[in-house]
């Protein structure tokens, strides 16, 4: 059985590289920190699937096999999933991050424009016959 090191061609390290995660590139802006963390679970839910599919074809396991490795392994790849994501991931959720964050600016920018374009004493919908 062949294992990756964790750095050069196929190693995570050179992944994360060829991502850009961890980097600050030039012109990026903040995001918020919910939005971040949201995306971050989202990484570790699809690093979690990963490695569920690269357990798929694996007999056994450290564990000495059996049912009951086989019933908790969906939620081992799940916590890994989530430590790979934690630890720094691929860049998922920078990008993701960064997509949520542009929609949000998108939205409040709607809503302060329609704030200002409907705003009167009383409402848009105010009456001065009826209150």
């Amino acid at each position: 059985m062949s294992t990756f090191p964790a750095s050069g061609p196929l190693g995570v390290t050179s992944l994360r590289s060829a991502a850009g995660a961890g980097e600050t590139r030039p012109g990026e802006r903040p995001v918020a920190p919910v939005i971040k963390a949201r995306a971050e679970e989202f990484e570790g839910v699809v690093l979690g699937l990963f490695v569920k599919s690269m357990f798929a074809g694996v007999r056994g396991g450290s564990m000495g096999g059996g049912n009951a490795e086989a019933q908790w392994r969906d939620l081992l790849c799940d916590e890994y999933g989530k430590a790979l994501a934690t630890d720094g991931g691929l860049g998922i959720a920078t990008l993701v991050a960064t997509q949520m964050q542009d929609l949000q600016d998108q939205a409040d920018a709607r809503t302060a424009a329609t704030v200002v374009t409907n705003s009167t004493p009383y409402g848009k919908d105010h009456d001065d016959f009826h209150g």
